[in-house]
């Protein structure tokens, strides 16, 4: 039984580890690249402030480590609109999308979309445009695209949702992105730590983030 049970172990991380791997995720289990504990170090609300300062008296994070088409967005809209249908409004809620994996590309502008030919990255195909997307579909979004504008990244954030971003899956990303675009890994990190959307968080790793909001009260959603 003991031999059965180290195959199965084996077998689970050897897909787990090949998984990361195939997209340089890697990382995740490496030290931060300097770049990355500077900009930690430089955030106007560190990262363990942001929880400490939530009021809210319902509070759920979602935990997205992949696109679903924006599955972690639209839930968290549900989460606040459908809160207010029974009587709690925003300022009694508190909503935390945390962002790792390759659910990072929700956070970067549409200057490191087009530059990094994300869309082809990540499969996420613009549906005005029939093609791979050159722009962010979860930011500042038309009503023809992915998502209702109520559930864009920038809408949601303007009703207090706090929106987080894995440092160490960001190091991984860079690395994968520089090794299929023949670019230094370093460079192509400090592009996307300096293009990240407006009034998002970068924490020290998504899984850090997800466990400090449910230590503070938080509901948690896998949200894919």
């Amino acid at each position: 039984m003991q031999k059965q049970d180290n195959t199965h172990r084996r077998g689970f991380l050897g897909t787990l580890l090949g998984g990361a791997a195939a997209f340089g995720l890697s990382a995740i289990a490496a030290p931060f690249k300097s770049e990355a504990a500077e900009q930690l170090s430089k955030e106007t609300v560190p990262a363990e402030q942001v929880f400490k300062n939530m009021k809210g008296k319902h509070r759920i994070v979602f935990d997205a480590a992949g696109f679903r088409s924006g599955a972690a967005l639209a839930w968290t809209e549900a989460y606040l609109s459908s809160n207010n249908e029974t009587g709690s409004p925003d300022a009694e809620l508190n909503a935390v999308v945390v962002l790792r994996s390759i659910a990072i590309g929700m956070s970067l502008n549409d200057k490191m979309w087009e530059k990094y030919k994300l869309g082809e990255l990540y499969k996420i195909e613009d549906p005005t445009a029939k093609a791979p997307a050159i722009r962010n579909l979860f930011s500042n979004i038309k009503t023809e695209e992915l998502l209702e504008p109520s559930m864009a990244i920038d809408a949601l954030q303007k009703r207090g949702t706090i929106v987080c971003v894995c440092s160490r899956a960001l190091k991984g990303n860079s690395e994968h992105i520089a090794e299929k675009m023949g670019l230094k890994a370093e460079d192509v990190h400090a592009d996307l730590l300096a293009n990240i959307l407006p009034d998002i968080h970068l924490v020290p790793s998504g899984v850090w983030a997800v466990g400090r909001a449910q230590e503070h009260g938080c509901a948690y959603t896998y949200a894919g």
